[in-house]
Parts: C-alpha cells; structure tokens; sequence
C-alpha cells in the first residue's frame, strides 16, 4: 500500500526534472529564428555546456522530400594545442520535416 502512495510523487519528480531539462535546452534552440545549421549548432553547444566553442564551416542538404542534413563544424578554444587533446569537433544532425531525429557529435574523447 505504501508503494502506491510513493508512486504519484515520483512521477511528478520525474515530470518536473523534465521540464527543468527542457528550459535549460530551450534558452539555447529557438526553432522559429533559426536556420537548420545554426540549430545543429545550438545543439553541439548545449550538448557540451562547458567547452568554449568557436562555430566554423555549417552547411545544410536535401536529403529527400522532407529531409535535410545539417554538418557543423566547430573548434574548442579552451584546450590547450597540444598533442593528444581533440580540439575539432563535428556534428551531423537530420532533420525530418524541420523536426530533430538524429544528432551525432564526434571529437569529444582524446585523439588515438
């Protein structure tokens, strides 16, 4: 019986560590301003919050009807030059009818 009066409590904990997530994330994307490259850079900064990142190369391409294909290319500029530490990072995001359904970022882990 306990169980049970626990378990509406921790949904709604769930429900609100949710929608602070959301907030965080939303302050960074604003799909209604934005062209599909600069959200899949919106969102290789928000995937790492605490790197400084300089944006370079981003592009977009039709994939289909309703597919489109954004690359970013970006630098982190708080690491030092050095061997051994990736500073170029990468990231491929599709879009499926201006909605997000894939996002892959490479260049986070060390160089082998």
């Amino acid at each position: 019986m306990r169980a049970l009066a626990v378990t509406p409590v921790l949904v709604a904990g769930l429900l609100l560590a949710g929608c602070d997530w959301a907030g965080r994330v939303s302050g960074h994307v604003n799909p209604g301003s934005m062209s599909l490259a600069e959200r899949c850079a919106a969102m290789m900064q928000a995937a790492i919050p605490y790197a400084d990142i300089d944006i370079g190369k981003s592009t977009s391409q039709n994939r289909g009807v309703s597919t489109i294909l954004a690359h970013v290319e970006g630098t982190r500029t708080d690491h030092p030059n050095t061997e051994g530490i990736a500073r170029n990072l990468t990231a491929d995001c599709e879009f499926n009818d201006t909605a997000l359904v894939s996002f892959h970022l490479t260049g986070i882990g060390p160089e082998h």
